[in-house]
This record gives C-alpha cells, sequence and structure tokens, in this order.
C-alpha cells in the first residue's frame, strides 16, 4: 500500500483546505512580518548607540555641536551664544583636566579587574574574557581613554 492510499479511504489524497491554507499563509506572513521589526528594531538601537557613544568621545567638536542645539532649542541670540560656547569651552576644559588626573586610577582598577577575573578562568575561558572584556573598554571608555598596547600586553 503506498503513502497516496493512507491519507484518504478512497486512495486519493485530498488538499488542504482553503481556509487551513490561508491560516498558514498568514501565520507565516506574521512570523517574518515580526522577525523584520525585531531586526530592524535592533539595527536602529545599536546605529543610535554608537551615534551617541561617538559624538560624547569626540571632545574637539562637542562644544560647538552642543552649543548649536542650545541656540536652536532655547532660541539664543548671538551674545548668548557666544557666552554659552565661552562657559562649555570652560567647563569641558576643567572637566578634562579632573579625566586626566583620574585616568591612572581608573586605568589601574580596570586592569585589576581585568587580572583578577583572568586568574580564574581557563585558557579557553580567558580568550573569551579578552574579547568580552575589550568589548567592554571600547564602549564605556572615551576614545583617548583606550590605550592600543593594553589590550596586547594583556
Amino acid at each position: 500500500m503506498n503513502n497516496a492510499s493512507a491519507s484518504h479511504p478512497d486512495g486519493i489524497r485530498t488538499a488542504p483546505s482553503p481556509l487551513r491554507r490561508r491560516m498558514i499563509l498568514g501565520l507565516c506572513g506574521l512570523v517574518i512580518f515580526f522577525s523584520g521589526c525585531v531586526v530592524g528594531g535592533g539595527l536602529t538601537v545599536r546605529f543610535l548607540w554608537n551615534r551617541w557613544t561617538e559624538a560624547m568621545q569626540d571632545q574637539q567638536n562637542i562644544v560647538g555641536r552642543v552649543s548649536h542645539r542650545l541656540e536652536r532649542t532655547l532660541d539664543l541670540d548671538a551674545t548668548q551664544t557666544d557666552r554659552v560656547r565661552e562657559i562649555l569651552q570652560n567647563r569641558l576644559s576643567n572637566l578634562n583636566e579632573i579625566r586626566r588626573r583620574v585616568k591612572p586610577d581608573v586605568q589601574h582598577e580596570l586592569d585589576g579587574l581585568f587580572e583578577d577575573i583572568n586568574a580564574v578562568l581557563n585558557p579557553d575561558q580567558q580568550i573569551r574574557w579578552q574579547r568580552r572584556f575589550d568589548l567592554f573598554e571600547n564602549r564605556m571608555l572615551p576614545a583617548d581613554w583606550r590605550e592600543p598596547e593594553a589590550s596586547s600586553t594583556r
């Protein structure tokens, strides 16, 4: 006896009902639609995150960007805009000086964190930890804080 006769008493294979075909087609459409939404949303979040971190780490252009945005959103006149630029330049300069002073302490703590966890891991885990830690540093630290030789010496 062949498979065709097993599916129907008369040996005739029947097609699925039109309602069932529409349900399957609709379900497949929904799966594709929601998959696209998830992928599109994830890519959008990733793009925006990268743009934001890049803008925040670019200390050379941040005064111009912030003052321009404040000028537009607060409707500043030319005198106010110049004063805001001057304030931003002075305060960001002070913040950069603070960052320069604490950078060795931050780097020391990060190195200690890496080494302490690395000591607990087996060689395979150490390789994966190195990659994850490098990603962490790249995402969380300003570009001028990262030391290219630091990851090669670990």
